[in-house]
C-alpha cells in the first residue's frame, strides 16, 4: 500500500492510497518451439497452467506435419483451453524452413496474443543477443565473456550471445582469443561431467545449425572453428567475416555458433545490433562512460549489460524484451508483479 497525496476535498483532510489487486489470471502458458527440426516436424511441445482450474490439453505434432497453421481455444477464466498444432500435410521447401527459422516461436506468441483478445498478455519470445566489443576493450575479459555465453548450455538460451560484434581495430587480436578459447571448450557426452556441453536438444537442430554455418561460408564468411556434427551433438563453432543479411547472424540461431561481425564505430556497432528483429538483450565490453551511456539510450534491447553476458540478472532486476522478444516483464519481482495485478486506488477521509 503506497500513499499517494494528501488534499484537501469540500473542506475535508483526504488521504488517497493504491494497492496492488489480483488480475484474476488463471494460466500461464509455456511453449516449447526452440529451433526448425521441433517447430516443423518434432513432437516436444508443452504447455502448463499455474492454477488447477485452467486446464491443458496439447495435441503434439506427428510426424510429418508442419507448423503452417494453428488453432488456439485460448479460453482464460477457468475453462478448459486448448492448444491445437493441426496437421496440414506438407512437408516445407528449403527455402520455407530457413524462413520458419525465426518464425515459429515469434508467430506462436503472437497468434496467442491475437486469440486472447481484451487480456492483459505477457510474452517471452525470442533473442538474438550480441556482446559489442569497443576498441579499448579488456580483450581477454571481452573474449572469455563471449565464449562462455555462447558456448553454455549448447548456446540453447533466449540470452545467449548469438552475434559477436568488434571493433576492427581490435578484430584480429579478439578473433584469435576466440577460436583459441572455442577449441579449448569440452564437449561431447552430456553424461560425462568432465565436459563443459553436451548435445543440442535433437538432431533436427543441429543439422539446422550445420546448414546455416555452410550457408554463411558460400556467402563469403570464413569457418574458423567446428562445425562439426555427430547426431544431436554440435561442436563449438566460429565463423569469422560475416555479414548481418547473413542468415546465421539475421536470425535467432539457437545454438553453440560465434558469428563475428567487424564494426567501424559506435555509430556502426548501434546499427548492427538494431537491425534484427527482436531485442531482448546484449552487452558491451567499454570502460569509456561516454560508450556507456550511447549504448544504453541506444540500444533498442530490454537489457544492456556492460562487461557481463547478456543473461546476466538479478532476482529483483526487471527482465523482458522489445520488438520481436515479446511483451511485458514475467521476471524481476518489483516489475513482473505488475504483470499480474492491477492497481486500485481508494481516498479516505482523513480528520
Amino acid at each position: 500500500m503506497n500513499v499517494l497525496a494528501e488534499m484537501q476535498s469540500y473542506g475535508h483532510e483526504r488521504v488517497a492510497f493504491h494497492q496492488d489487486a489480483k488480475t484474476g489470471l488463471k494460466a500461464i502458458i509455456a511453449i516449447h518451439s526452440t529451433v526448425l527440426g521441433n517447430a516443423l516436424g518434432g513432437t516436444r511441445r508443452w504447455a502448463y497452467a499455474t492454477e488447477t482450474d485452467a486446464l491443458f490439453d496439447v495435441l503434439r505434432l506427428s510426424e510429418g506435419m508442419t507448423y503452417k497453421a494453428a488453432a488456439s481455444g485460448l479460453a482464460m477464466g477457468g475453462a478448459k483451453s486448448v492448444i491445437i498444432m493441426p496437421h496440414v500435410g506438407l512437408q516445407p521447401t528449403e527455402a520455407e524452413a530457413r524462413a520458419m527459422g525465426r518464425f515459429v516461436e515469434t508467430f506462436i506468441g503472437k497468434y496467442i496474443a491475437a486469440k486472447a483478445g481484451y487480456r492483459r498478455v505477457v510474452l517471452e519470445l525470442g533473442g538474438n543477443d550480441p556482446i559489442i566489443v569497443m576498441e579499448d576493450a579488456d580483450i581477454d575479459e571481452a573474449s572469455t565473456l563471449a565464449v562462455q555465453g555462447s558456448y553454455k548450455n549448447s548456446g540453447q538460451r533466449c540470452t545467449a550471445v548469438k552475434r559477436m560484434l568488434v571493433h576492427e581495430a581490435v578484430a584480429d587480436r579478439f578473433v584469435e582469443q576466440v577460436v583459441a578459447k572455442s577449441q579449448a571448450w569440452r564437449f561431447g557426452d552430456p553424461l560425462d561431467k568432465a565436459n563443459e556441453m553436451g548435445t543440442v536438444i535433437d538432431e533436427a537442430a543441429a543439422m539446422l545449425f550445420e546448414s546455416r554455418v555452410n550457408e554463411a561460408v558460400a556467402q563469403g564468411a570464413r569457418l574458423l572453428v567446428g562445425n562439426q556434427r555427430r547426431g544431436a551433438l554440435y561442436s563449438p563453432t566460429v565463423l569469422d567475416q560475416v555479414d548481418q543479411s547473413m542468415t546465421v547472424a539475421r536470425e535467432e540461431t539457437f545454438g553453440p555458433v560465434s558469428p563475428i561481425i567487424r564494426f567501424k564505430d559506435i555509430n556502426d556497432a548501434i546499427r548492427i545490433s538494431n537491425g534484427t528483429a527482436y531485442g531482448l538483450s546484449s552487452s558491451v565490453c567499454t570502460n569509456r562512460l561516454d560508450y556507456i551511456t550511447r549504448f544504453i539510450n541506444d540500444l533498442h534491447v530490454g537489457s544492456v549489460n556492460i562487461r557481463e553476458v547478456p543473461g546476466y540478472r538479478l532476482e529483483l532486476t526487471p527482465f523482458g524484451g522489445i520488438k520481436d522478444s515479446g511483451l511485458g516483464y514475467k521476471e524481476g519481482v518489483q516489475e513482473a508483479i505488475k504483470s499480474f495485478t492491477n492497481i486500485k486506488t481508494y481516498s479516505l477521509p482523513w480528520v
